[in-house]
């Protein structure tokens, strides 16, 4: 993967629509790339809760990292609509506050 990555920003680096894309910061994680690895696995290892879970997406194909994204941020947003609709009923309830037709 570090030969793959590093083939990547040379590919970057050499064309004048993506150089921008690739700086100093990059070269070093590229060089000390399992280093960082290890140090991205434990981050996401003790920030992942039940709360606040980490979903990890294979992002090299950008279509199918659409399509598995797609329904993750639908149900969220289901549930927050959800949520917000709940809210407010019991808000009007709690005011006395009839919705208009």
């Amino acid at each position: 993967m570090k030969k793959k990555q590093y083939k990547r920003m040379k590919t970057l680096s050499k064309n004048k629509n993506s150089s921008w894309l690739v700086n100093k910061k990059d070269e070093k994680q590229n060089k000390h790339y399992e280093k960082f690895c290890k140090l991205y696995d434990h981050i996401l290892e003790k920030t992942n809760t039940d709360y606040s879970k980490w979903l990890l997406i294979d992002a090299n194909d950008k279509k199918s990292a659409s399509d598995e994204c797609t329904p993750v941020i639908s149900e969220y947003i289901g549930r927050k609509k959800s949520q917000k609709s709940t809210k407010n009923r019991a808000h009007r309830k709690h005011m006395n506050i009839r919705k208009r037709k």
